[in-house]
């Protein structure tokens, strides 16, 4: 199991099998999935997302990683990236966390070291959708730095776009633009 980061509070790990029942309760939960494309996962669905996920980590540099508690190795959400289905080298952020861990700051936090993480392996830019009734969504995206794009809809679902760009490489291209 590689970690992936540590902050004050939490630790970002890889996904491992024996956390199945973990992820199970948290992607059954009808709280958590509520904004979901696909809403609440079966046990079979469950299995087969930690499949694809733990496939993933062999095709790409950032995935879906376990949020657990510092001293505790027991996933209570998750948090990263996936690729875009239509451009495979662009990400989307995503973060879901059980109940009673959400009002505490602790998607933020993992966010931003997620963030900070893909900076440092060179990937400077990405997006999140997030549907425009999921405020506390909204507000993650904004704290971590993200940028309002516009309303939108993905598969079918009413979405607000963010987009991040890290500061350096929006300076960069500020100074080619201003060149050209």
């Amino acid at each position: 199991m590689n970690d992936i980061a540590k902050t004050q509070n939490l630790m970002i790990r890889e996904i491992v099998e024996t956390d199945f029942e973990a992820l199970f309760n948290l992607l059954r939960n009808k709280e958590v999935m509520r904004y979901s494309v696909r809403g609440p996962y079966s046990k079979e669905q469950t299995q087969d997302w930690m499949l694809f996920t733990l496939d993933r980590y062999k095709k790409y540099p950032l995935g879906l990683w376990a949020i657990t508690e510092k001293n505790k190795d027991i996933p209570i959400g998750i948090c990263g990236f996936i690729p875009l289905e239509e451009d495979e080298t662009q990400y989307e952020m995503s973060y879901r966390l059980l109940p009673d861990f959400q009002g505490k700051g602790f998607a933020t936090e993992a966010a931003t070291a997620l963030r900070d993480y893909a900076a440092g392996i060179g990937i400077h830019e990405f997006i999140a959708f997030v549907d425009p009734e999921n405020k506390p969504s909204l507000r993650v995206a904004e704290k971590i730095g993200m940028k309002f794009l516009k309303t939108d809809t993905y598969k079918g679902i009413p979405v607000v776009l963010y987009t991040y760009a890290h500061p350096k490489i929006k300076d960069e291209s500020m100074k080619t633009n201003l060149q050209e």
